[in-house]
């Protein structure tokens, strides 16, 4: 079956119609050669169609379509949070015709006015909307630290104690509070801060320590309290005393800076008695005051000498001789504790008249009888005195009576004598007158027992 030829339909050319005059037709859009159009900016354009030089033209009005996009300027840029920015918003059309606009402005971070003026405040990334009949257009904005407008330092109103460490920081503000780092110069008021910032406190007390960065300067205070007892101190230290006497000691606490601290120590003494620091010296010497606390002592040296002369001991306390013996004394002062006092300037003297005794103490017995050898010594306020007991026995030569029973003893003995003799006479007188008797015999015995020629014996 044959098809009858289908009738050949002229080609027509599509085209834009051209201005009079010849110019060159206005970018009204664009016609492809199946007649679709494709609008450009808004006006009015005609279209042409040509096919066999036969010409056929249509008018077309282009308007604005709706606001599809919105550009904002700049799209990306970076500012310090010093500055500020103007942003910009131009909308347009799915055809990129530009669409006038009111945009409401927002910012994620800063702030924007109604103009698009925009003054940023934290460091970071920031976007920017221009919005209209629920179009968006951004840009994109990096807010970089500000100049150096701030310095603070933390921390702030510290305490800790003359033991301690602290370490002390400084940050740096710009204007909006932002962190501009910094490295500060440290300096303290008492104690020692190193460029770290670490501070080791000496002296007790309230103290200044502050930064300088940028031509900016900041301070805040510490308090240091007294630490931990380290060392002890005995007040005197080395003193001098007499036995007599007493002192009151103190006792003072320290921490490793020097600092006082309270305390309320045990005391103790070598040699005589501390109560409360008061002390009472017994023996004469050199010895030590210790106050001690939580194992730490602190010590002090009194050098005790003796008191004043309160009692004379004199030796030997009691002797017996004979006249004209002679015996040395001695003569030790002692105190009112019983130290020997030396040196001291003793008097003798003898209470009763049995001797004499010099200077050094020798005692020399002159006269029978008891008496007191006497040791006394002053101190110019008082006097005090020690004795000794002395018995001398006399020699019979010097008692009177023994004398006169010496002188008499002569006169009996020839008294003794005339007697016996005289009895011896009167018995040989008898005898012979017994032998010139008439009558021979025995006479009479013998009146004393001996001889005949015995008389003159």
């Amino acid at each position: 079956m044959v098809r009858p030829m289908r009738e050949r339909r002229p080609r027509r050319q599509w085209d834009r119609d051209r201005n009079r005059g010849g110019e060159p037709p206005r970018p009204g859009g664009a016609i492809d050669e199946d007649g679709v159009y494709t609008p450009g900016p808004p006006g009015s354009f005609g279209i042409l169609a040509t096919t066999d030089g036969i010409v056929g033209r249509a008018n077309v009005t282009v308007v604005l379509g709706q606001l599809a996009r919105i550009d904002v300027t700049p799209a990306s840029t970076t500012i310090t949070a010093d500055e500020s920015l103007q942003f910009t918003a131009k909308g347009f059309d799915m055809r990129d015709n530009d669409v006038v606009i009111a945009p409401m402005w927002s910012a994620t971070c800063g702030s924007v006015n109604m103009t698009g003026w925009y003054a940023p405040r934290d460091v970071g990334s920031c976007t920017v909307y221009a919005n209209a009949t629920g179009i968006s257009g951004s840009g994109r904005v990096a807010v970089l630290a500000g100049a150096l407008a701030r310095l603070a330092i933390a921390p702030t109103n510290a305490t800790i104690t003359a033991d301690d460490v602290l370490t002390f920081t400084a940050t740096g503000y710009d204007g909006n509070g932002n962190a501009v780092p910094v490295t500060p110069t440290w300096d303290a008021e008492q104690g020692a801060i190193d460029g770290a910032g670490l501070y080791e406190p000496t002296f007790a007390g309230v103290w200044s320590v502050s930064a300088r960065a940028g031509g900016l300067n900041a301070s805040t205070r510490v308090t240091v309290l007294p630490g931990a007892l380290a060392r002890l101190a005995v007040s005197p230290g080395d003193v001098d005393l007499s036995a007599d006497e007493t002192l009151q000691f103190t006792a003072t606490g320290y921490d490793r800076a020097g600092n006082p601290v309270p305390i309320a120590p045990f005391w103790e003494a070598q040699d005589g008695t501390i109560s409360g620091g008061a002390y009472v010296p017994h023996h004469t010497g050199v010895w030590s005051v210790n106050a001690s606390q939580a194992l730490i002592v602190g010590t002090a040296l009194v050098h005790v000498r003796p008191g004043a002369i309160a009692r004379i001991m004199v030796s030997p306390t009691a002797s017996n001789m004979k006249e004209g013996d002679q015996v040395a004394f001695t003569a030790i002062a002692y105190d009112v504790k019983g130290n020997e006092v030396p040196g001291g300037n003793v008097a003798w003297r003898v209470d009763g008249d049995v001797g004499t005794i010099d200077a050094e103490g020798l005692f020399r017995a002159t006269r029978a009888g008891h008496g007191l050898v006497v040791a006394s010594a002053s101190d110019g306020v008082l006097s005090v005195q020690g004795s000794a007991d002395v018995f001398v026995e006399g020699s019979p030569l010097s008692n009177p009576w023994i004398l006169v029973a010496v002188a008499a003893t002569p006169l009996v003995l020839m008294a003794g004598f005339v007697w016996r003799r005289h009895r011896r006479i009167a018995a040989l007188r008898a005898r012979l007158a017994q032998r010139q008797a008439p009558t021979a015999g025995v006479g009479p015995a013998d009146p004393d027992g001996g001889e005949d020629d015995d008389i003159l014996g």
